[in-house]
Order: C-alpha cells, then sequence, then structure tokens
C-alpha cells in the first residue's frame, strides 16, 4: 500500500480538527440569541467594522469591581448587576429606580436584607457612574452574554446592538 505524503497527513489533520472544533462561548450565545429572541443567524454580525469589541468595553468596564469577587457565583452576580446598570444607562441615562423597584420588591426587610441592599444600591451607583464618566460616547445595548470561567481568568462573549443613532435618541 502506498504511504501517504506528510502534507496530506497535515491536511487530514486541519480537517479533523476543524470538524470537531468544540464550540466556543460565542458559538453558544449566537445559537441561544438565534433561539430566545428570533433574530436570524444571518443578522448577527461578529466585530462589526469601526466598532471596538463591545466585551474588551464591558470588561474594561467591570475590572474595578471584581476584587470583590471570592467565586464564580459572585462573579456571575457582578456580571449580571454590570448588564443590567449598563442597559439602563443606554436606554434611560442611568435612572435606576425601575430597576431597584423591581430588584428588591417583596424581599422581607430584615437587617441582613436591608445591608444587602444598600451594598448593591451604592456598587450599582458606582457603576452607573463609571458608565456616564469613563464610557459615555459607547450607546450600544448590551442585548446577551456568556461568561466563561478560565480557571485563573473569565473570558465574556457579548451579543450587542449596532451603534445606537443619534437621530433615534431623540425620537
Amino acid at each position: 500500500m502506498a504511504r501517504k505524503s506528510k502534507a496530506f497527513k497535515q491536511l487530514y489533520q486541519t480537517q479533523k480538527r476543524h470538524k470537531w472544533k468544540r464550540p466556543t462561548g460565542g458559538d453558544r450565545l449566537r445559537e441561544r440569541v438565534v433561539k430566545e429572541l428570533g433574530i436570524s443567524r444571518d443578522r448577527i454580525v461578529s466585530n462589526p467594522p469601526g466598532q471596538a469589541k463591545m466585551s474588551k468595553i464591558f470588561m474594561d468596564f467591570v475590572r474595578p469591581y471584581l476584587d470583590r469577587v471570592e467565586d464564580e457565583e459572585d462573579c456571575r452576580d457582578l456580571f449580571d448587576l454590570a448588564f443590567i446598570v449598563w442597559n439602563e444607562a443606554v436606554l434611560s441615562s442611568g435612572d435606576l429606580s425601575r430597576v431597584y423597584e423591581s430588584l428588591f420588591e417583596g424581599e422581607k426587610e430584615t437587617k441582613a436584607f436591608l445591608e444587602w441592599k444598600s451594598e448593591t444600591m451604592e456598587l450599582m451607583e458606582s457603576m452607573l457612574q463609571r458608565k456616564l464618566e469613563h464610557f459615555p460616547d459607547c450607546k450600544r445595548q448590551i442585548l446577551d452574554f456568556v461568561l466563561e470561567d478560565r480557571g485563573d481568568d473569565y473570558y465574556i462573549s457579548i451579543i450587542s446592538s449596532p451603534e445606537l443613532d443619534p437621530s433615534e435618541e431623540e425620537e
């Protein structure tokens, strides 16, 4: 039997790797958005030309608060709060009163709850100020995200809206 060339083996290995490629966070996120939000795959654009990567912007936004994180659950909670604050800043110029109402309503007002409520509101106000001061020109709404724990670091994949047109904001 004839021996296969080295080039053939390399080509075969490359094709095999691509065929069995594990889905990335971005792949899973795209599939979730297609399924849950009903957006067609062809309308989802990765890294639109002329726009910075939203995942990098959002990580820069959250980075000062990461020292508060003790475990993966804390990290996910932090990113969930940051996601809410970011979108409220983009959509309502930073009025968090609706968020507070929905977040805290129906809770029994124990001493522990009041302490947690105070800390959470303080954190959210800090995030809001950071968004307005450091990222005022980024008017992209975050539609969804996936956070991956990579051992010594976290990686985030984000799907966001395109930059809002200033004429749309005034309507």
